[in-house]
């Protein structure tokens, strides 16, 4: 298995992985299985060159970036960007990319698109979709790729709190 494969089965099974300082550290290293401890040791150089490159998947572009704070953000776009950010890391998110997320969606509000990411969903948990038949999935398996595009989904139920 390849250093992002195992990434990515450490997201959906809801665990989150950072490095710090050489380590590779594990949020919440309850829930990790010996076979997962095993793979994070025969993996730990490439984890943490993946960890420890300047990859930010979904930092906005200048242009995007200059679209979202051509205006000065208000006390309620920040307290939004907050919330936004807080939720977004308690969902299996580092918080850099959190961050980049919660500013993308703010890109969003900016632009009046009515799209939500699967993130910002009450039923959606950690890689998995908590109304699979409504939102016409066939399985409640989420890719990280599906739970941060925009989309219109039928089964979306927004969160009171974002």
């Amino acid at each position: 298995m390849g250093a992002r494969d195992l990434l990515a089965e450490l997201f959906s099974a809801g665990l989150t992985l950072s490095a710090d300082e050489g380590r590779l550290v594990v949020r919440p290293a309850s829930k990790l299985s010996e076979e997962m401890r095993a793979a994070l040791r025969a993996s730990k150089a490439d984890l943490l060159a993946l960890l420890t490159t300047d990859q930010r998947p979904y930092k906005l572009t200048r242009a995007e970036g200059d679209a979202a704070h051509a205006d000065p953000w208000d006390d309620g776009a920040i307290a939004r960007f907050q919330a936004r950010a807080a939720l977004i890391g308690q969902r299996g998110f580092c918080e850099q990319d959190a961050e980049d997320l919660a500013e993308r969606l703010h890109l969003r509000d900016v632009h009046a698109d009515h799209r939500h990411m699967c993130l910002e969903c009450r039923r959606y948990t950690p890689g998995q979709c908590g109304d699979r038949r409504e939102a016409g999935l066939e399985s409640s398996d989420l890719s990280v790729e599906l739970v941060v595009a925009m989309q219109h989904c039928q089964g979306f139920r927004e969160l009171p709190e974002i």
